[in-house]
């Protein structure tokens, strides 16, 4: 076989032959870059009004404003119903008082008022008030006056009712020892013993020479009050009554007890 020979030109073009079914679609191809913004248009005509929203909510109230200036007085409004009466103030204070009136006429006497009660009709008193000692050994167990004695003596009671009263002060002294002592009011008319004292454990001895005052308030001694009142009936005449004191035993020639401010009253009441 012989070479190949060269490739002569090419012939006119075919009339194109029937269209082939439509292939399948291809993939989207990448997407471009974004164009050059173009101008902004014309404003196109103005649209219809739209209708009108709902009411916002109340917005928040603001500050108070400063005061305005004070505005011109009103007219005077009409009076109002009087009001209902109120309470009574208190009393005012007490004026002076007025001058006397002139006297009035006497007036007619009244009945007798009833008659009242019986005042004192006598009144009978002795009163020895000085500080007086007893010595021991007389009035060891036996009673017996002070030297200047408390004896109350009416010459001629009138019979009645009387109140009898009596007081005395009386006082141990160191020379009494513990000895039990006495003090007694003795009616010496009717023989009978109206008021009686006994004392002698746990008093505490005086000095023999005096009886302390109110303003010896650190000396030893107890002091102690005898005294009593009783409604007795008098028959009549003479009538005699006596403070006396005794101890229970004692040798002492010193003054074991001493007494002051010693009183009798006999006051007749009916």
């Amino acid at each position: 076989m012989g070479a190949t020979g060269k490739i002569g030109p090419s012939g006119p073009q075919g009339a194109p032959g029937p269209a082939g079914d439509t292939g399948p679609a291809g993939a989207n191809g990448a997407d471009g870059m974004d164009g050059v913004d173009g101008a902004m248009g014309a404003a196109g005509p103005q649209g219809p009004q739209g209708s009108a929203g709902p009411a916002g909510a109340d917005g928040v109230d603001g500050a108070m404003g400063p005061q305005g200036p004070e505005g011109p007085p009103g007219p005077a409004g009409a009076d109002g119903t009087t009001g209902a009466a109120g309470p009574p103030g208190p009393p005012g204070a007490n004026g002076p008082a007025g001058a006397d009136g002139a006297v009035g006429p006497t007036g007619a006497a009244g009945p007798p008022g009833p008659a009242g009660p019986s005042g004192l009709m006598a009144v009978y008193r002795v009163a020895v008030e000085n500080d007086q000692g007893l010595v021991g050994n007389t009035i060891s167990g036996t009673f017996q006056a002070t030297a200047i004695p408390a004896t109350l003596t009416i010459a001629d009671a009138a019979p009645g009712t009387y109140l009898l009263t009596w007081y005395a002060e009386i006082m141990r002294t160191s020379a009494g020892g513990g000895s039990m002592f006495f003090a007694r009011l003795r009616d010496v008319t009717q023989a009978a013993t109206r008021g009686f004292l006994r004392d002698g454990p746990g008093v505490d001895n005086g000095p023999p020479g005096a009886m302390p005052s109110d303003t010896d308030l650190f000396q030893l001694g107890d002091i102690l009050p005898f005294s009593g009142s009783m409604a007795i009936w008098v028959a009549g005449g003479a009538q005699t009554y006596r403070l006396e004191y005794a101890l229970a035993t004692s040798a002492s020639a010193s003054e074991a007890l001493r007494a002051r401010r010693q009183r009798i009253t006999l006051l007749r009441i009916e």
